[in-house]
């Protein structure tokens, strides 16, 4: 999992947490969500949309590998998906992910991201030095919508 984290993983329970807290201190423009298991309500992973403008966002997920393939991040990411075209008007929404992460850009592909170009970019452990990433994006006309129920705390 290491592999594909750009920055190191908190050193202890105490830096996790900090990071937690760094993260959710959002500024207007980004929105983070907590992807919780339906029946005991834990935390599985992390959500997050970044409105880089009033027309376009960039999604990023993370789930705990003993979730993978159970539908989370394609549950997430078809509701983040959602409120980006739905609610904050998005018209384009760009995913990156490594290029060795098969399951990412089957999902990313399964929603109905196209890649549009790779690039190399650094990583946080020298011992990986560059790894290469693929920018998919997703738009309006080629979006389907998920059929989910959106559910916040308000309701």
């Amino acid at each position: 999992m290491a592999r594909y984290l750009v920055i190191a993983p908190p050193a202890d329970e105490k830096m996790f947490g900090e990071r937690l807290r760094e993260m959710f201190l959002t500024r207007e423009s980004e929105h983070n969500y907590i992807i919780a298991e339906r029946t005991t309500n834990n935390a599985v992973g992390l959500i997050r949309m970044i409105l880089q403008s009033p027309s376009a966002g960039n999604v990023s997920y993370w789930l705990g590998r003993p979730y993978w393939s159970r539908g989370y991040a394609s549950e997430a990411l078809g509701i983040m998906c959602t409120l980006g075209f739905v609610e904050w008007g998005l018209e384009s929404i760009v995913a990156q992910c490594f290029a060795g992460n098969v399951r990412s850009i089957k999902l990313l592909d399964r929603i109905g991201f196209r890649s549009v170009e790779a690039h190399k970019i650094a990583i946080a452990d020298p011992m990986l030095g560059a790894e290469l990433t693929l920018s998919l994006t997703l738009e309006t006309f080629s979006w389907q919508p998920p059929h989910v129920q959106v559910v916040t705390d308000a309701e």
